[in-house]
């Protein structure tokens, strides 16, 4: 009972290590977080789902492990200097065992298991996690207004929205049933029709 215990306290430190919050300055200034996301998309991501950042670090900085004792270096300089991005070493991972290769012709890393990657991600897909941002509404009006300036920051947010997620917005733009209609008009309308638009269309104002 007691060795079980003891078994469970390890089980638990090592996972509150693995999932514990990291600092969003570690994270948007390491390299190899960079290389697949932009700082700017990193914000977003951040703002989005933050979750999914941090395991995404999770994934960059502990899907392995290496002696840095053995080394002298630690993760952080494994992944900014040596620049060791473990999604390069994917096709070496196994599904139900660790795996061992140098790196660097004196680093040795220890790809953990697809079993122990699995429990790391958290349910995120790898491919996704490593390429695109977690999806967003469309934007929507939020403003009661109704001036130019509030105009001008709802096409903003739209074209914002448009650049991280093109393919969905030609579709969007293409759907005969999103209704499109001139801020001008908009603008005009009395209270019920444009309460009617904002809460039972799907729309998209525009110029």
């Amino acid at each position: 009972m007691k060795a079980l215990y003891l078994l469970l306290c390890v089980s638990t430190s090592i996972s509150c290590a693995v999932f514990s919050q990291t600092d969003y300055s570690v994270i948007g200034s390491n390299r190899m977080i960079q290389k697949h996301q932009k700082p700017e998309r990193i914000r977003k991501i951040a703002q989005i789902d933050p979750q999914r950042l941090q395991v995404l670090w999770n994934y960059f900085s502990a899907s392995f492990s290496f002696n840095s004792t053995e080394t002298g270096i630690s993760v952080q300089e494994l992944l900014n200097i040596q620049h060791f991005d473990v999604s390069e070493y994917e096709y070496l991972r196994q599904p139900n065992e660790p795996v061992q290769f140098i790196y660097r012709g004196s680093i040795s890393i220890t790809l953990k298991s697809g079993t122990e990657l699995n429990t790391l991600l958290q349910g995120y897909d790898l491919n996704s996690l490593l390429n695109e941002l977690p999806e967003r509404p469309f934007p929507t009006w939020i403003s009661t207004t109704f001036s130019e300036a509030d105009f001008q920051s709802y096409k903003e947010n739209v074209w914002d929205w448009a650049r991280d997620y093109p393919d969905a917005y030609l579709q969007l733009t293409s759907d005969n049933n999103r209704l499109h209609v001139s801020f001008k008009e908009f603008k005009t309308m009395d209270d019920v029709r444009r309460t009617q638009i904002l809460t039972e269309w799907s729309y998209l104002i525009i110029d």
